[in-house]
């Protein structure tokens, strides 16, 4: 699903700042060190996904942690990084044309 691309962790492991981190905190790296950024889970929007979707989001959230260093990405960077890639490379729409055949075609029959 996913090709490995090398990352490099703005932050070393060593990082006494590292200490501080809580589980579950939503950081952003400014000047080089992490920063935790408070915000209400109101502030993102809800949108629904397949099942299967959710998975490899998941799965790829999990893969990503490796490739920082330990640091778990949230779940919504993931999502917005894959989405927004699509878009500026021009073929999102044909991925989304092409997901939507896909699923189309694999309806049970009798149904349209």
């Amino acid at each position: 699903m996913s090709s490995k691309v090398p990352v490099q962790n703005p932050l070393s492991l060593d990082d006494d700042s590292q200490s501080e981190l809580a589980e579950g905190g939503f950081y952003v790296v400014r000047s080089g060190k992490l920063t935790r950024v408070e915000r209400s889970h109101d502030d993102l929007p809800t949108v629904p996904v397949s099942h299967a979707a959710k998975d490899a989001l998941m799965q790829l959230r999990r893969e990503c942690r490796k490739a920082l260093g330990g640091y778990r990405p949230d779940v919504a960077l993931v999502a917005s990084a894959l989405v927004l890639h699509a878009c500026a490379k021009g073929n999102a729409q044909t991925i989304v044309v092409e997901h939507a055949h896909r699923a189309s075609s694999a309806k049970p029959e009798g149904r349209r």
